[in-house]
């Protein structure tokens, strides 16, 4: 499903309700799916009055996946607490439908190419979540109890995008969703890639107050963190690469009515992993 984004800041969601995709229950006939599937249900829909920071997030990344579940917590310990459960809700949620596409009768070197496609974002994510907990902890480097919930927050947000995508796969293999004829958008990394550079320009250290880092840490140590965090910066990179060069694979392979969802999916969880990265560096 596409359904064009609206919200305030993702992290400020944690306390106050933001508009947009919540993924509804699927029951699978003959296998009881419901001890997996406890997403939410609920799906909102853009209003017509939007405000300009809205319209300037839609235009700068257009359509992509977005969590807007409300925390309801009012303490650091209870609002972390919450997105650690509900990371864990998301990524049962990807079990089920990684087992609902699993069971459908697919053509054998389709069903290859999506378990390859899921090794590639398995890999990904790992990366991903690697990547935000070091940026994470260099942005937080002096202190500050919002970084404890976003270390939280960061593997929740991944965990429902992949979620929200593999619940469309399903739907457009099982023949749920209008097939789209239009003509098919090129798969573009590059905001991606330049909110990844961004992100590594906020936490440089020379940009930094090196007498506050001091007073919190090291400066030795600070730099040795930043390193690895352009490591992990590299990986990744190389990973969405691989990631969306199987989906492309995977989408020669379906039907012409197909094939323009199916790269949707894919466009907007690439949105939706750029839209992640500026809002980690926009707190």
């Amino acid at each position: 499903m596409v359904i064009p984004f609206l919200s305030i800041s993702h992290h400020v969601r944690i306390a106050m309700s933001s508009l947009l995709l919540l993924l509804t229950n699927v029951a699978y006939a003959g296998v009881d799916w419901t001890r997996y599937d406890d997403a939410p249900t609920s799906v909102n829909t853009m209003p017509s009055d939007e405000d300009d920071y809205q319209k300037e997030i839609i235009a700068k990344f257009g359509d992509l996946y977005f969590d807007s579940s409300e925390n309801p917590e009012e303490t650091t310990s209870g609002m972390a607490m919450w997105c650690t459960q509900q990371e864990k809700r998301y990524k049962n949620n990807v079990a089920l439908y990684s087992a609902k596409l699993s069971s459908l009768p697919l053509q054998p070197i389709l069903k290859d190419c999506l378990k390859q496609e899921a090794d590639c974002w398995n890999k990904l994510q790992a990366s991903l979540n690697k990547f935000d907990a070091m940026y994470l902890r260099l942005y937080y480097y002096t202190g500050g109890t919002m970084g404890i919930i976003c270390q939280t927050d960061a593997p929740m947000n991944i965990a429902y995008i992949r979620m929200a995508c593999l619940k469309d796969d399903y739907e457009l293999f099982v023949n749920k969703q209008k097939p789209s004829f239009a003509k098919m958008k090129v798969i573009d990394t590059s905001v991606w890639n330049k909110e990844l550079q961004e992100a590594l320009a906020t936490v440089k250290y020379e940009t930094q107050d090196k007498e506050l880092i001091k007073s919190y840490g090291s400066t030795s140590e600070y730099k040795q963190l930043y390193c690895q965090l352009e490591k992990y910066a590299v990986d990744t990179k190389s990973l969405l690469a691989s990631w969306v060069a199987q989906r492309k694979n995977a989408e020669q392979l379906l039907s012409d009515s197909q094939q323009g969802n199916y790269r949707n999916h894919t466009l907007m969880v690439v949105n939706a992993l750029a839209y992640h990265l500026y809002n980690n560096r926009t707190l």
